[in-house]
């Protein structure tokens, strides 16, 4: 029984000697093909639907009407002013819902503060949105993981640089305005950006009035960025935001 073992191995060895050397006229013998694996998005935004152009390019709409466009996204909407954002069928604590990954604790115990309501869409850069096993750097969550990625400055971009915005709603007499602007040389950066959102009653599509859906709100954000080495960079953001006079129709 030994000696049969060795002679097997001998064989072996003999073969695959035989395939490093070039047997049959060729330097090397694959077996299974390399196949390059390009990169891919769980889950991503179709650019090319109007409708998602529509909203990631209008600063009045809201981050929830973007995060909508998302696959497998949902809105839970008790009134006019901020929907709860639902990720495969999981909502609330189910999620992981982070802002540049930190974790931010509502204070209603009625959900009418989801954390995308702190985020506006004129100071937003991308919402990553993932399920699988290892995606949840920031956290773990039962659902999965919902980022929202505040924009900095540009440090490519250098000089200053804006944009403003006003909008009107005639179905609540509502009105949006926005504004941001940006600086940035070699060394510094910032970002500034400010929203202001006032909004009545709205009426259904027979014209009535709809009571308690009335809201006002103000956001601001500031970022600022040094880069005071090659390898090296100092980040700071901030946001302020506060709404008033806040009405649900799903809670009178």
């Amino acid at each position: 029984m030994y000696s049969n073992l060795v002679l097997k191995a001998g064989l072996m060895l003999g073969f695959a000697l035989f395939l490093h050397s070039g047997g049959a006229g060729q330097d090397t013998l694959d077996f299974i093909p390399p196949v390059e694996l390009s990169e891919f998005d769980v889950i991503a935004i179709d650019n090319d639907d109007p409708l998602t152009s529509f909203y990631m390019g209008n600063g009045m709409n809201l981050t929830e009407n973007i995060m909508e466009r998302l696959p497998s996204v949902s809105l839970i909407k008790r009134g006019n002013f901020a929907p709860e954002p639902v990720f495969r069928g999981f909502s609330a604590g189910q999620i992981n819902l982070t802002i540049d990954g930190m974790h931010i604790f509502g204070a209603c115990t009625d959900k009418m503060d989801p954390v995308s309501s702190y985020v506006e869409s004129n100071n937003l850069k991308e919402i990553q949105a993932e399920s699988d096993a290892g995606s949840c750097s920031n956290g773990a969550g039962l659902g999965g993981c919902i980022n929202l990625e505040m924009a900095g400055p540009d440090m490519s971009v250098k000089g200053f640089s804006g944009a403003a915005n006003i909008g009107y709603q005639s179905v609540s007499e509502g009105i949006t305005s926005g504004l941001n602007f940006a600086f940035s040389n070699e060394l510094f950066g910032a970002r500034v950006s400010a929203v202001y959102r006032k909004s009545n009653n709205y009426r259904d599509a027979e014209g009535n009035e709809v009571l308690y859906t009335q809201y006002n709100k103000s956001n601001v954000s500031v970022n600022l960025v040094s880069a005071f080495s090659k390898y090296n960079r100092l980040r700071v953001d901030y946001i302020y935001d506060r709404a008033w006079d806040v009405g649900y129709a799903a809670l009178p």
